[in-house]
């Protein structure tokens, strides 16, 4: 039901069960879902939709507020085109007070030019107001643009997220950042803070806040250790 909207009324535990992208291209997710602050935990994605995207959601065009994603693995594949704990391309969708907690997306093979985020591979939305706790992990990713955050900031608002994951990038020739790995003049990173216990690209320690793109664009102070 990729149109309806839905509550979470209790904290919700998958078993460890894999989990499909919810929202394609050809019908994207457009409903909303109030998460009343609890959480879905304990879940895998690790195989992509029709259009090679991976994520709790693939084309997502909704709202969601005040949900949390813990302990969930997310696994690209060769054919991953975009990918992230969230959502693959979050399409002028939203999410407000959205969370996440020990979980990880990695690549250890992704299609060349591919877009891959802790939180979110393709952003043209809004996300907004969130404490993550969720690392990126690619090797051998061609001209992949990697983010702690985003992959590809395209358009949209990235505003005060915080992400405590770890940023580990090796092999090809990528565009890696602690916010984005590459950034468009029409999208908007502000007030973004990463705290993560590791970003290095090729074993060195980087501090970029976006791999390459309209670095002006990322207007807030932010830190990294």
């Amino acid at each position: 039901h990729p149109d309806a909207d839905f509550e979470i009324l209790w904290h919700i535990d998958l078993g460890g069960a894999k989990w499909s992208p919810v929202g394609t291209k050809a019908n994207p997710f457009t409903g909303e879902i109030e998460g009343g602050y609890f959480t879905i935990s304990n879940f895998v994605i690790d195989t992509p939709n029709a259009d090679g995207d991976m994520g709790f959601f693939g084309t997502f065009e909704g709202r969601v507020k005040e949900l949390t994603l813990a302990d969930v693995t997310v696994t690209t594949t060769a054919d991953t085109q975009r990918a992230g704990l969230w959502c693959a391309h979050n399409n002028d969708g939203q999410f407000l007070r959205c969370g996440s907690a020990t979980s990880t997306v990695t690549a250890a093979e992704a299609a060349d030019n591919a877009a891959i985020g802790a939180i979110v591979g393709v952003n043209e939305g809004e996300f907004r107001n969130g404490t993550m706790g969720s690392s990126v992990t690619v090797t051998a990713a061609g001209k992949a643009d990697v983010g702690g955050i985003a992959g590809y900031a395209k358009d949209g608002k990235i505003q005060f997220v915080k992400n405590e994951g770890s940023i580990e990038v090796t092999g090809g020739n990528k565009n890696v950042g602690l916010f984005v790995g590459s950034v468009e003049k029409k999208a908007e990173i502000k007030g973004c803070v990463y705290l993560g216990e590791k970003n290095t690209a090729d074993g060195e320690i980087f501090t970029a806040y976006t791999g390459t793109g309209d670095r002006e664009k990322v207007t807030a102070s932010a830190s990294s250790r």
